[in-house]
């Protein structure tokens, strides 16, 4: 969070101001001592124009090598599906519920 407020520029009171927090909730929030509510994380994305994952300090996206493994372990999972549970995982994957 520290790093996307210096990259926009701004101390924390204005960053504070602009989510409408006070500044020791936003300095808390920016040494890991709390969580933001999640109405909280939205304003603090618009305002620093950062992502959830890179101000909660979450990887952009996961290490190749942990990407591939997984696609690998879940292939041998659907492989072990009988033809009833495959067409009902097809139809998730498509619908998206």
């Amino acid at each position: 969070m520290r790093a996307a407020r210096l990259r926009a520029g701004l101390p924390q009171t204005e960053v504070a101001r602009l989510v409408a927090i006070s500044r020791n909730a936003y300095s808390r929030l920016e040494r890991g001592r709390m969580l933001p509510s999640l109405a909280t994380l939205y304003r603090l994305c618009t305002v620093l124009s950062a992502t959830p994952n890179e101000l909660l300090g979450y990887p952009a996206a996961l290490p190749s090598d942990v990407v591939a493994a997984a696609k690998d372990a879940l292939r041998r999972r659907v492989r072990q599906l009988d033809g009833y549970h495959v067409l009902a995982l097809v139809q998730l994957l498509s619908t998206g519920r």
